[in-house]
């Protein structure tokens, strides 16, 4: 009989701490399956938390399913969110992803930053990338692309894109509403045609002066 309740006290503890830490050095999987795979100081505490390796990654206890997959310094608070790498980047929201970079931040629910140095993708399904990006509004997105970050790439509005550089060449057909917009190129074209036009009109206005002085004669 005591064997059997030993038994069943053994089983019972395996199940409430039931994490892996599979290699590395002050690795913790705290949460219900969760897993630390390698790495050096990190913390899975959610159920289902993955933290692939690194160094000194989080992943929250609030953050059920949750990833990180390697880095350092990284944090993930939100359920199925995922920081796949880079270097103190921030998951807090559901569903939201941070590829990798610095400083990055993802706290709208969706949203997504894919790399660059201090985004942040606020709204929902948002999207910043490249420096000092802020997509703010829900289903927005920002694209810093400037050297100079003293001020924000800022996408206040929803459903709004925020390109943010010196000079944007696109080398495509511009459709706006499906249709066609009028670029510098096609105007340049166009006046070309233009003057090579009027350029046959005089030539054809010259030599019906030429007749009708003839004519005159």
């Amino acid at each position: 009989m005591w064997m059997s309740k030993l038994l069943v006290a053994a089983l019972c503890a395996q199940t409430s701490s039931a994490g892996w830490v599979y290699s590395g050095n002050t690795n913790a999987a705290e949460g219900d399956n969760a897993v630390v795979l390698g790495g050096d100081s990190n913390q899975a505490s959610a159920t289902n938390g993955l933290v692939g390796g690194g160094s000194a990654n989080q992943v929250s206890e609030k953050a059920t399913c949750a990833v990180i997959g390697g880095g350092g310094s990284n944090v993930n608070t939100g359920e199925y969110a995922t920081v796949a790498a880079g270097r103190k980047n921030r998951a807090y929201s559901n569903y939201a992803t941070v590829s990798g970079g610095y400083l990055n931040r993802a706290s709208g629910r969706f949203a997504h930053v894919p790399g660059g140095s201090r985004n942040t993708a606020g709204g929902r399904y948002s999207m910043a990338t490249g420096f000092n990006a802020l997509a703010l509004g829900d289903y927005s997105g920002a694209l810093g692309f400037k050297a100079d970050g003293s001020s924000p790439c800022l996408s206040r509005g929803d459903e709004t894109l925020t390109i943010c550089a010196d000079t944007v060449d696109i080398q495509a057909t511009l459709l706006i509403d499906g249709e066609e917009l009028v670029t510098s190129r096609a105007l340049a074209e166009t006046n070309d045609d233009l003057r090579q036009e009027i350029a046959i009109l005089k030539e054809d206005m010259l030599a019906m002066r030429k007749q009708l002085a003839q004519l005159m004669q």
